[in-house]
């Protein structure tokens, strides 16, 4: 997983990128960015509303941040950025239809803008609307083709149950993994595709997929779990039930939430 930056008034404002598995996890956690220095004032009042704003966020008080932000669009609002910022708190709040109508307001001054496309997708997704989710994801990747992208577009269409488009999309987070520094989310890609494999009873390509991404760095419980299933199903019941066990050993519960998923023994 990543964290994409955005330029906001010149100043650096850290976007969430979150990779989700399923329509049954939960938000991603809000991302703070500690304690941060007393906003500089400027002489600029839309500025160090932006500024207040920011910095509000930073540090978790998302009704000041959103404040401060509105303030900031009166002042000024021919100016993108703040509607950008606003959509993040909104989103940081748990609030998706406020952060999509402010990220349509920032998208239509900044139709190019990768992230907010991906940020847009990702509120979309939270609500379930997978043809939205997949048509920001798209335009995101004619702009910038990105793995983690491609991983967020796969997920959206496991939720649409469209399987076989979920695993294009997967083959071209594995395929792009070795670009950009994406290299070390390949143990995650592989696992991703994993999943769609025991989703469409192919067990043994499911069991490769798995194999491989635990021989990555980041060794992903969940593909221990996945190539559990996959062995039991082709009749390897120790070793099926010898990876299950290893995973509640070390993750107690973790087998539950993916047998909520669909995916039980």
């Amino acid at each position: 997983m990543r964290n994409l930056g955005l330029v906001l008034f010149g100043v650096m404002a850290v976007a969430v990128a979150v990779s989700a598995r399923a329509q049954t996890l939960p938000p991603p956690a809000p991302l703070l960015l500690g304690p941060a220095p007393a906003p500089v004032a400027t002489g600029d009042p839309a500025r160090d509303a932006f500024n207040r704003g920011q910095a509000a966020r930073n540090r978790g008080d998302y009704a000041a941040a959103i404040a401060a932000l509105d303030e900031s669009i009166r002042l000024r609002p021919d100016v993108a950025a703040p509607y950008a910022a606003r959509a993040g708190a909104w989103m940081d709040k748990g609030d998706l239809d406020h952060a999509i109508a402010d990220y349509d307001r920032y998208l239509s001054r900044e139709p190019g803008d990768v992230v907010a496309l991906q940020n847009r997708g990702l509120a979309w997704f939270y609500k379930g609307r997978w043809d939205q989710a997949v048509a920001d994801y798209d335009k995101a990747n004619a702009l910038a083709p990105s793995a983690a992208v491609y991983e967020l577009r796969g997920d959206a269409l496991i939720g649409k149950g469209d399987l076989d488009g979920a695993l294009a999309s997967f083959d071209r987070a594995v395929a792009l993994s070795d670009r950009g520094g994406e290299a070390g989310n390949l143990g995650q890609y592989l696992t991703g595709r994993c999943e769609i494999r025991l989703r469409r009873s192919e067990w043994s390509l499911a069991i490769a997929d798995c194999d491989a991404a635990l021989a990555t760095p980041a060794k992903p419980i969940r593909a221990r779990y996945y190539r559990g299933l996959a062995r039991l199903r082709l009749g390897e019941t120790e070793a099926g039930k010898a990876d299950l066990a290893a995973v509640e050993a070390q993750a107690p519960g973790l087998g539950a939430q993916f047998a909520a998923q669909g995916l039980r023994p």
